[in-house]
């Protein structure tokens, strides 16, 4: 299975270690899954998690060691004029898809 993760996900992973979010990336570092990924969602998961809001809840060490993981793991997708229809379509992901992505690979 492949899989691209929101930043949601990835952001809500690093606040509560204990929720479902939290399963699916560790379905991702485990390579239960395969991760897609690429420099633009990369840059979005990094800006996201330095803001200000989030300086308390996500050390920005934690952060880059993330990044750098990631590279390293996952799959690098060239970004294409025809992948903008997939940034439209994740938007349509329902909560009961992580449920089963959390329920049936961890």
């Amino acid at each position: 299975m492949k899989l691209v993760l929101d930043t949601n996900i990835v952001v809500s992973a690093f606040i509560n270690p204990q929720g479902i979010p939290s399963r699916i990336m560790w379905i991702v570092l485990n390579r239960k899954a395969e991760l897609i990924y690429n420099s633009v969602i990369l840059s979005e998961y990094e800006s996201v998690m330095l803001r200000p809001k989030f300086s308390s809840k996500i050390n920005p060490g934690a952060i880059r060691q993330f990044i750098d993981l990631i590279r390293s793991i996952a799959t690098l997708h060239q970004l294409f004029f025809d992948d903008i229809e997939i940034y439209q379509h994740r938007q349509n992901l329902l909560d009961s898809d992580l449920h089963y992505l959390a329920h049936n690979l961890w």
